[in-house]
Order: structure tokens, then sequence, then C-alpha cells
């Protein structure tokens, strides 16, 4: 008689029998596998809401919280300075990167966001799908704007929610440091009618994005690239966009707004294990400590090889984990 029945499970009188130093061994591997996890988690720190990010269909997304735990990020802003380092070296195996704005025209990243209307921004970008976009889920509905071979703009029918990888987020316009790590939405700012009640600066700005969503994706080290913190003329943005004098002046006092509430941010930062620093030595953010760009690369990869060893991959066995 067959003893493999019921599904494919063993009778009882098929089980074999177990000794009990079996028994004994197996409840010590499942006790050194509980405090692995344990400690696991501990190093993540606080859970972290699910969901935070939807699909295109108005799905949530399940899975991408801590999905990069443990990896370094350079994330590139908008400053000109962006220009003057040797931006070859982010495309070495082992570097992440993230970009906000039309910065990802300079640099190619793997992480793209935003804040503002999603047209500002080049339809090279949208297009490209090696890029991971992400942005607020109200702008789903928007028609995508191209330039045609005149230089003029137009709007086609499809929306940039069915561009190649764009996921949505809730944006939040409520500045509170203490729940900003955690709370179940991206922060942009502290919006007029908030800062009359919170007493924090009113203020919008596409930074507080950029450092939120690296935290939720499980990166704990992020180094600012083209971090200025200033405008003058001949040196705007690190693409091409004019800007006039009015305007600048008031760019520049929203970074001395900016210094203000990532200094408020910046003890939250520190509690959570989130290290930032910024590898521009004359920046005018002055919150996060200055590291050099390739000091930061170097350290980034160490370990990684450029051009991997393959030989012997294939084959079995290795040294028992310690």
């Amino acid at each position: 008689m067959n003893d493999f029945v019921h599904g494919g499970t063993l009778t009882n009188e098929a089980k074999p029998s177990v000794s009990p130093a079996v028994v004994v061994s197996e409840q010590g591997k499942r006790r050194r596998r509980g405090r692995r996890q344990k400690q696991t988690f501990e190093r993540l720190g606080p859970a972290l809401p699910e969901g935070l990010f939807v699909s295109r269909n108005g799905r949530p997304v399940i899975g991408l919280a801590n999905l990069y735990f443990g990896a370094d990020l350079f994330l590139c802003l908008s400053g000109p300075s962006l220009t003057t380092l040797p931006l070859d070296e982010l495309k070495r195996r082992g570097i992440m990167t993230m970009a906000v704005n039309n910065a990802a025209c300079v640099v190619r990243p793997n992480i793209w966001t935003c804040v503002d209307p999603p047209e500002k921004f080049h339809s090279d970008i949208w297009d490209d799908p090696a890029v991971l976009k992400l942005f607020p889920v109200r702008r789903f509905w928007a028609h995508v704007r191209r330039r045609d071979d005149k230089n003029e703009f137009y709007y086609v029918r499809q929306h940039y929610k069915d561009m190649p990888g764009a996921l949505g987020y809730i944006k939040t316009a409520v500045f509170n440091p203490i729940n900003y790590l955690q709370e179940a939405a991206i922060n942009s700012g502290n919006s007029k009618k908030y800062a009359g009640q919170n007493g924090q600066p009113h203020i919008l700005n596409v930074m507080f994005a950029a450092l939120k969503i690296p935290y939720y994706l499980g990166f704990r080290r992020v180094f600012l690239c083209g971090c200025d913190f200033r405008m003058e003329p001949g040196g705007v943005y690190c693409f091409d966009q004019g800007k006039e004098l009015g305007a600048m002046d008031s760019n520049n006092g929203t970074y001395a707004k900016l210094n203000v509430m990532l200094a408020r941010l910046r003890p939250v930062f520190d509690e959570a294990g989130y290290k930032v620093y910024n590898c521009n030595a004359l920046s005018g953010l002055k919150v996060f400590p200055h590291v050099d760009f390739m000091e930061a690369i170097n350290d980034s990869v160490k370990g990684i090889s450029a051009r991997p060893a393959t030989d012997g991959w294939y084959s079995k066995g290795g040294r028992p984990a310690s």
C-alpha cells in the first residue's frame, strides 16, 4: 500500500520515529533563527507603514519598505556644482543614485522624484523605463507634455501614471519633525494653512520628499551631490534653465528656511541611524557633515568588483556561516 496519502503527507503508520536529540537540535536552530530575525528587525528600526506607494491602478505596492536596507544612496540635487563632479563614478557597480526634478537630465538615476507638476520635467525622464519614478498620486491624471522639432510644447492623451516605472505616493504638507520618518505619507514641507497652526516656517520643497523616500526604501547613508543651497547669476541649476533675479532671491529665502527645518530633523535622523552627508564643502546647507565625493564613492563600492570573477560560482559548497 502506498504510504503517501492525503495530498502527499505521510500516514500515521508511515511516519518515521524522531530521536529526542534531533528534536532538541531542531528547537535550537529555531531559537537561533528567531534571534537572528529579531536582531535584523532591530537594525531596521520601527516598522514602516506598508503601501506608501501605489500603482497606476491605485492599488498599494507592498514590499518596498526597507527594500534597499544596508545600501548607500547618492542623491543628486539641482545645484550647478553637480556638473563639477566626476559623474561617471556614479555609474560604477554598487552605486545607487536618485535625482530630483531635471537633475535627472544630468545624471541618469535609478530612482527619481518630484513634488511639482510633472509637466515641468523633461519627457525623456518619464520615457526612460530604467528609472523608477515616484511622484504625487494627485498628479496621476495629468496629461504628458512633450516638445516637437519646432521647440513647441504640446500635450498628448497619455497620463503620467501610465509612464513606465511610475508609482504614486500620498503627499502631505504638514511638517512635524517627530513624525516625519514614520508617517504614512511623503512630506513636501509645510503649507501656509498649517504654518499658522504649528509654528513651523511656510515652505514647500522637493528636498523633504527626497530625504523621506530613501529612508523608507531602506537606505541609511545618503550622500548629497549638487547640494549648493545658494542661487546667483551664472549659477542657477546644473541644467539649462533661466531664472529672474527676484526668483533667485525667493529661492535663497527658501534655502534659509530649509536650513532651519532640516536642523530640526537632524536629531530625528540621528536617533533613527539615518546618516546624511553633503559632498559640497562650499554648500549653503550646514546641517549635515561634509564628506569628499570620491571618499564616499570608494567606501560605498568597497568589496564590490568592477568586473567580478565568475569562475567556480556554479559549483556547490563553502565554509559554514559563523
